[in-house]
């Protein structure tokens, strides 16, 4: 399974912020440094260096893949989180047997600003929850959309694996009374 981790806007946000800070604050670091005004220039660097860093970050998210491999023949599974840019960021392998169930979590989520003003946006989440080591791993995420691909992705999921499969949240009942 690949993904953006933390959805489209963890990426996009700090390469925004990067390049709108960064922008601006090079703008004023260029003025400083014309007009002769050392302090200004050095305090306005600042600004440039927290632009670029939130720009980096921004890049690195594009890069990072996550992977889920489970292993029925082994007994095995693993979760790895991979970045392109700083190489392997985290690993974590369980068994198969550790597996406690995949769950389907609706949550209504604030949505300051943007298309929808602010109103809540409902987010579905298939999660696969391990005992040992303690881990969630997020298998899909749906928002203000049709959770029946990532109900039926949780069903195969719970199938492969024989556990049981939870519905947790609010719209949990009208989920279950619309299928």
């Amino acid at each position: 399974m690949g993904g953006i981790p933390g959805g489209v806007s963890s990426v996009w946000l700090p390469l925004v912020v990067g390049v709108g800070v960064g922008g601006g604050a090079s703008v004023f670091c260029y003025y400083n440094v014309s007009t002769g005004n050392w302090l200004g220039a050095v305090m306005t660097a600042f600004g440039v260096l927290i632009g670029v860093t939130a720009f980096c970050i921004g890049v690195d998210h594009i890069f990072l893949r996550e992977r889920l491999t489970l292993d029925r023949v082994t007994g095995e599974g693993s979760y790895l989180k991979h970045s392109a840019i700083r190489g392997r960021v985290q690993a974590c392998q369980f068994p198969l047997a550790s597996v406690a169930r995949v769950s389907i979590e609706h949550t209504l989520e604030a949505a300051p600003g943007g298309r929808r003003g602010s109103l809540p946006v409902e987010v579905v989440r298939a999660r696969l929850l391990i005992d040992k080591p303690r881990r969630a791993c997020v298998l899909d995420e749906v928002r203000n959309g049709n959770p029946r691909r990532l109900e039926a992705l949780a069903a195969r999921v719970a199938d492969f694996l024989g556990v049981p499969m939870k519905v947790v949240g609010a719209s949990a009942d009208n989920s279950a009374a619309a299928g």
